[in-house]
């Protein structure tokens, strides 16, 4: 959890350090410790610092990269990001690695949820998160080809991909630099 987060959410919110230590169960010297990096904060803290703020999390679930390639949980400790309006249990987030959407969307978080199996046409020719069949999950706007089940996966600055047997499309909740809400 981002030591900086929490300072900036003490200012942001006007809260005050005696409350989170009431729900912390510690001494208001033990959050100013925190919050001066001599004292770390506990796994069982962490959730208890978040919904003080009124902070959710969502787990990270992949990694999307130029080209499709992606990195899954099995393979990174992918981590943790803020809650935003929109997400609920169901959502996830994807973290864009690359410019195939433009160089603006390399870095951020993608929050989606409501994954269809097959996309529903109100998904056509909207930006999606998208599983393919062969695994890779990618960001792209969703075209349908006269096949069922295959779409035409357009980009900003790449070629687009061609026919593609698509398993699942979801509509963004939101995107946000990764700056902002991450907090593993």
């Amino acid at each position: 959890m981002d030591i900086e987060a929490i300072a900036e959410a003490f200012r942001k919110t006007g809260k005050k350090k005696s409350d989170l230590a009431k729900v912390l169960g510690i001494s208001p010297s033990g959050v100013t410790d925190i919050l001066d990096g001599t004292r770390k904060i506990k796994l069982h803290e962490a959730p208890k610092i978040a919904a003080f703020f009124g902070w959710g999390t969502v787990q990270i679930v992949g990694i999307v990269r130029a080209g499709g390639e992606a990195v899954y949980p099995q393979e990174a400790n992918l981590g943790l990001v803020k809650a935003i309006d929109g997400t609920g249990p169901n959502t996830v987030a994807v973290e864009i690695q690359g410019t195939s959407m433009g160089t603006e969307l390399d870095g951020m978080i993608v929050y989606y949820n409501d994954v269809r199996h097959p996309p529903t046409d109100d998904l056509h020719r909207q930006l999606c998160v998208i599983g393919l069949s062969d695994e890779r999950i990618v960001l792209k706007k969703l075209v349908p080809t006269r096949r069922k089940k295959f779409f035409n996966l357009l980009s900003t600055s790449s070629d687009p991909l061609l026919d593609k047997e698509v398993e699942w499309a979801a509509k963004i909740v939101g995107i946000l630099p990764s700056s902002l809400v991450k907090i593993d």
